[in-house]
């Protein structure tokens, strides 16, 4: 991989880092596991629901078959996953922002 697509990357990274920090009632990790492959590189509580995200360099790049599986086995659950690329951030981060500020019905436990 060429520094060019590395610093790419890694200006995407820190770039969804900056805008989710942004968000009133968001806590987002940033998951890097070295050997286990399939999960997704952000993991967000938003306003009580889960989101998970997926960040690809460009929008030719396609989860693995074990990132899609999961990524699916959320949405099943009632959360919410997202494929995110430079191309469609702005786009998802609208609906971050939404979730954000949605009423979110706890029940007691």
């Amino acid at each position: 991989m060429s520094y060019t697509r590395l610093q790419a990357e890694s200006n995407f990274r820190q770039r969804i880092k900056d805008d989710l920090k942004t968000i009133k009632r968001v806590f987002a990790e940033k998951i890097q596991q070295v050997g286990i492959v399939g999960t997704a590189d952000w993991h967000l509580c938003v306003n009580g629901w889960y989101v998970a995200i997926e960040s690809k360099r460009s929008k030719k790049e396609k989860p693995g078959g074990l990132q899609q599986h999961k990524l699916e086995r959320v949405k099943k659950c009632g959360g919410y996953s997202f494929k995110a690329t430079p191309e469609n951030w702005h786009l998802i981060l609208k609906k971050i922002k939404k979730l954000a500020g949605l009423p979110h019905p706890r029940p007691r436990l």
